[in-house]
């Protein structure tokens, strides 16, 4: 594959960290969001429209939802819950180390941050990823490096008869419940369903654990 070299983002944004990057389908476009940590801790987004003309190209650097700060990367992700449009959630920790979301539905800006329910802290970004993507209610699982440097999760999903997802699991270790991190997870969606988490050990190798969405059984850290 031959990449196109190296562009600079119009606009002259600043990070201290990593960004996160996702693609929202509308039904008549196709809007690709950037998020950053700012210079100031602050979130800021950037989006880029395909389709139609004139709304083709980059919009302008914006504050996503002021008055937050995080010291760390953000993250973002698509979840197209089975129900009305695709919802953008874009996750973040806060300088106490609680973790935020924030939704975003059919293109518009972000709403109020929440707490992920249940208490958790992190030390670093969270990763998100779909799950259960397979069938008719598909889930949302969030993966964090908790305080004690164990590899946390907490899922969100749709109750039969709901709307939007508004069901939190709760947070638990992911089995076996021995891992550990140095740093931020890493999370993607398998082919065929289930998901695979990545993460850096303690000893500065990398570790895989996968779950299979037909039997919910994880592998074990690898």
């Amino acid at each position: 594959m031959d990449f196109g070299g190296w562009f600079e983002i119009p606009g002259g944004g600043r990070t201290k960290s990593a960004p996160a990057v996702v693609t929202f389908h509308h039904e008549t476009f196709q809007e690709l969001n950037v998020f950053v940590r700012g210079l100031d801790d602050s979130i800021f987004r950037k989006t880029f429209r395909s389709l139609p003309p004139p709304t083709v190209g980059w919009s302008e650097w914006f504050r996503y939802l002021p008055d937050f700060k995080t010291p760390s990367a953000p993250a973002a992700i698509v979840f197209n819950t089975g129900v009305g449009p695709q919802v953008l959630y874009t996750f973040a920790r806060s300088t106490d180390s609680r973790i935020f979301f924030s939704t975003a539905v059919g293109g518009s800006g972000g709403s109020v941050w929440k707490e992920v329910p249940g208490g958790g802290s992190t030390k670093s970004s969270p990763a998100a990823v779909i799950t259960d993507a397979l069938t008719s209610f598909p889930s949302l699982t969030l993966f964090v490096r908790a305080l004690d440097d164990s590899v946390m999760q907490n899922t969100l999903s749709r109750e039969p008869g709901k709307g939007l997802p508004e069901k939190w699991s709760g947070w638990t270790a992911v089995p076996p419940g021995n891992g550990s991190t140095l740093d931020s997870p890493a999370a993607t969606r398998r082919a065929g369903g289930g998901s695979s988490v990545l993460v850096r050990g303690l000893n500065n190798r990398i570790f895989r654990n996968t779950v299979a969405e037909s039997t919910s059984s994880w592998s074990g850290w690898k």
